[in-house]
């Protein structure tokens, strides 16, 4: 899963990281890279913590967002990927071909869809929230269909939630 940090430094050596989007996780090193690993094991303590105590993931904001915020003023930017979704278990939920049925909706990282047909290796979909909801109703379809195969279904969620940001 992919994390919004900031970086603070005094000295042009050593670095300080906040990570916006977890309130309360931070770290530093003794240079940049140092600083950028500490940071990742630094997530994921946190993220272990968040879920074992019950409390859901707060949503990645856009470090636009984050930017405008003056705490954060002069601050180095990046993104670090920490492989965090150990921890999610069944909470995060990848759609397997079994898993569909006309009808069904889920999500993608280009947003809601509703399963239009199930095939022996394949399923179609329309995207949703595009059109009026009339143009949902079929088949036939008033939208168009796209197909999603075997190796698309990795990147198929039950929830919004569930989708990489």
């Amino acid at each position: 899963m992919k994390f919004t940090v900031v970086l603070h430094t005094d000295d042009g050596l050593r670095y300080g990281v906040q990570v916006p989007d977890l309130p309360g996780c931070f770290s530093g090193g003794d240079d940049l890279d140092d600083a950028l690993a500490s940071v990742q094991e630094a997530i994921d303590l946190h993220v272990e913590g968040l879920l074992e105590e019950g409390q859901p993931l707060p949503q990645r904001l856009p470090i636009a967002q984050h930017q405008a915020n003056a705490a954060f003023a002069g601050g180095i930017w990046a993104v670090v990927d920490v492989p965090v979704e150990k921890y999610l278990g069944d909470d995060v939920r990848v759609l397997e071909h079994a898993d569909f049925r006309i009808g069904l909706e889920f999500f993608t990282e280009a947003g809601r869809w509703r399963c239009t047909d199930v095939g022996s290796r394949t399923i179609c979909a329309a995207k949703l929230d595009e059109y009026p909801p009339d143009w949902y109703n079929g088949p036939p379809y008033a939208v168009a269909e796209f197909v999603f195969d075997e190796n698309d279904f990795g990147a198929l969620y039950r929830a919004a939630g569930d989708v990489p940001q």
